[in-house]
């Protein structure tokens, strides 16, 4: 072990020439090692902590110059030897500068294994990421800490000494065996996202304390603010007010107190991911009776259990999944609103809102002078919350062609509109998605135009659609309805052109015979059900990629006698994802020469892909096997002379396979097939067709003479 200090000339921490065994004396012709001591004072020049940087103790007391810490590099402090006077990092004055090369990655980290406790005094610098990675190690802070980075205690002994600490954000590490006291510190992290987090809480023990953790950062969107990882926080309070979707995963855990402050926004979210544990009080204050708080659980239709000892203070809150718990009691508070799924709340009795006084100038849903209790009534009345009726109708506006403007993101739950006779503009706000928790009923009226979010169907139970002709331009469409049935009642469109997604999240949609029209269709992986019944469902993308992604598997699509119908010209590939489901017909016979590739192995009545003016391609996944049940089938398959419709595997040299259960697949001509394997009956796929390679029971030749009726499958609904 050896005392180094720096030298008056400066230099590069890991160059010999920076470094002396005496106070302004010569150049040792060695660099520390971590058993040495490291020094800093009225002697030592300007030094740069570049790579390979270690020692023992750092000590900076009487310096006047500028340490710079390059970036990406890590200074490693320690050994198995406590440093001189219990001290690990001593920074004893003022009048010197400690740059960063970058707030984060200019990273300090404690390696000592020593188990004698060692302090940390900072005098007011600013550190990037700080790691405590000594195992059996004790650290002690002699005063306020700061950091710009991440801090992080992966191993030993923390102790934060009732001081307060600064950090973007805090890690409380992983398994190894670790302690951390907190006294009555109060820590302020300022990062948006994974700001409290750790891997796990095995080996941590937190001693009782009465500290306070803040997190001040505006979240970004769906990032955790909180991994509690189980643990026993022994009285640790948590203070935010962080916007936008913030994720809480309590893993079981308890935690002191709990406060919640909204901003002025209507967008802030807290997503609980499993349970936990409020041993002082949970208070939830929006900051308006528009500007929300929803808390919700982590997977729709599953409830989250939050456990309080004492009664919550509650104001401006919206609950979705939540379960009280514990010797809080029964929840209640001032303006809360129910999406469906809490139990042991008390929410604000349900109303009737009619929109009232919708003039020449903007027009906003959070607005209380648009609301009344009475059609035509005195406006004034609150704002709808997620469990009230909402009534627009001819009393809701003061002359003709008004925009009501959609702003609130919990709309209500039945939403009428279907009073209104005179022509009127429905303007979603760009940029959110906009929820209501029963049906929807419009009129033929109305215009719903503008707006780049979307209109979320919420509610539990059973629900309609009305659309009464409005083509839905404006908005896309979620169907995001844990243990509900949405049923449409008339045609749903979402326009011949315009970009517009319905997505299918969860519970169940039935078309009920109606025509649905959108660009793009997404049934998501963990979605109930869609009856198609006799419907027939437009596709109508023009741009290359997917327009039908069924992620919910086999079980989830019950096709019915409908028609999928490609109805648009293409260009690119676009993808049909089905998922494995029984479909009835698929068609695409629009006039382009763009390629439609089948993903999965699906089961369709039959498919109709013909275009006697371009060449197109119809292509299927490699090793899938997709069932044709139409006697005889693929019969619309077809090409013409000079313009051959090419059907193949997309993969080369790899087949795939099409089954014909109930008879041979023929009446097809003017095809080019290579790798298709037909199986159980064989395919003919006609004379004029080409035999590119690769191909198994496809016969080149015009099918036999058709004996009998069609056969054509129906669904055992219509049997």
């Amino acid at each position: 072990m050896a005392t180094y200090y720096a030298r008056g000339v400066g230099g590069n921490w890991t160059a010999a020439a920076t470094w002396s065994l005496t106070s302004g004396g010569g150049a040792t012709g060695a660099t520390p090692t971590a058993a040495d001591e490291c020094i800093f004072d009225v002697n030592s020049g300007n030094v740069t902590v570049n790579s390979g940087a270690v020692c023992r103790s750092w000590t900076v007391n009487g310096y006047t110059g500028t340490i710079t810490h390059t970036a990406a590099v890590t200074l490693t402090i320690g050994d198995a030897t406590a440093g001189t006077s219990n001290r690990i990092v001593y920074f004893a004055t003022s009048g010197w500068t400690y740059t960063l090369g970058n707030a984060a990655t200019s990273a300090v980290a404690l390696a000592s294994t020593s188990a004698t406790q060692q302090t940390i005094t900072s005098s007011g610098r600013t550190f990037g990421n700080f790691t405590l990675n000594g195992t059996g190690s004790s650290t002690l802070l002699a005063d306020a800490f700061t950091s710009t980075g991440t801090l992080t205690h992966n191993a030993g002994t923390f102790n934060t000494g009732n001081f307060t600490v600064g950090a973007s954000t805090f890690n409380f590490g992983n398994a190894t065996t670790r302690t951390l006291t907190l006294g009555s510190s109060t820590i302020n992290l300022s990062g948006v996202s994974s700001v409290f987090t750790g891997s796990g809480s095995s080996g941590l023990t937190v001693t009782a304390n009465t500290a306070t953790v803040n997190l001040n950062g505006a979240v970004t969107s769906g990032s955790s603010l909180m991994v509690l990882a189980g643990a026993n926080w022994n009285g640790l309070s948590f203070v935010t007010s962080a916007a936008n979707q913030a994720s809480i995963n309590g893993g079981g855990a308890t935690i002191g107190n709990f406060t919640i402050t909204g901003s002025a926004n209507k967008t802030d979210q807290y997503r609980f991911q499993n349970t936990f544990t409020v041993s002082g009080t949970l208070t939830v204050n929006g900051n308006s009776a528009t500007n929300r708080i929803l808390l919700f659980g982590l997977t729709p239709g599953t409830a989250n259990t939050i456990t309080t000892a004492n009664a919550p203070v509650l104001s401006n809150v919206d609950f979705a999944d939540i379960t009280a718990a514990g010797a809080g009691g029964t929840w209640s508070g001032t303006s809360l609103g129910d999406l469906g799924g809490n139990t042991n709340i008390t929410f604000t009795t349900p109303v009737t809102r009619y929109a009232v006084a919708i003039g020449a100038s903007t027009n906003l849903w959070s607005d209380t002078a648009r609301w009344s209790t009475s059609s035509g009534g005195s406006a004034g009345a609150s704002v709808p919350l997620a469990q009230d009726t909402v009534i627009v109708d001819n009393n809701s506006f003061s002359g003709t062609v008004r925009d009501f403007r959609i702003d609130m993101p919990r709309m209500g739950k039945d939403i009428n509109m279907s009073a209104v006779t005179t022509a009127q503009n429905i303007l979603p706000v760009n940029g959110t998605t906009y929820s209501f928790c029963g049906s929807l009923s419009l009129a033929l009226s109305l215009t719903v135009s503008g707006g780049t979010g979307g209109l979320n169907a919420a509610g539990r139970g059973s629900h309609t659609i009305t659309s009464a002709g409005t083509v839905w331009t404006a908005t896309s469409w979620i169907i995001n309805a844990p243990g509900g049935t949405y049923t449409l009642a008339d045609d749903f469109d979402g326009g011949a052109t315009t970009v517009r997604t319905l997505t299918l999240t969860t519970g169940t949609f039935d078309t009920a015979g109606f025509m649905t029209r959108w660009q793009i269709y997404n049934i998501g992986s963990t979605f109930t059900k869609l009856f198609l019944r006799s419907s027939n469902v437009y596709i109508t993308r023009q741009t290359a990629g997917g327009s039908w992604a069924n992620s919910a598997g086999a079980s989830a699509v019950d096709g019915g006698t409908s028609n999928i119908i490609y109805s648009l010209n293409t260009t690119g590939t676009q993808t049909f994802t089905g998922g494995g489901s029984t479909y009835y017909n698929l068609t695409s016979t629009v006039a382009n020469s763009s390629t439609l590739t089948i993903v999965g192995s699906n089961s369709f009545n039959d498919i109709f892909f013909n275009d006697a003016s371009v060449a197109r391609t119809l292509q299927f996944t490699s090793g899938t096997t997709n069932t044709i049940r139409a006697v005889p089938s693929l019969t619309s398959v077809a090409g013409a002379s000079g313009r051959l419709i090419t059907v193949k595997s997309v993969t080369g040299g790899s087949v795939a396979t099409l089954a014909f259960p109930n008879g041979y697949g023929g009446g097809s001509d003017w095809l080019s097939v290579q790798d298709i394997t037909a199986t159980t009956n064989p395919w003919y796929a006609g004379a004029n067709s080409t035999n590119v390679s690769g191909n198994t029971n496809v016969i080149f030749s015009a099918a036999p003479a058709a004996s009998g009726v069609r056969i054509t499958w129906k669904p055992a609904w219509l049997s």
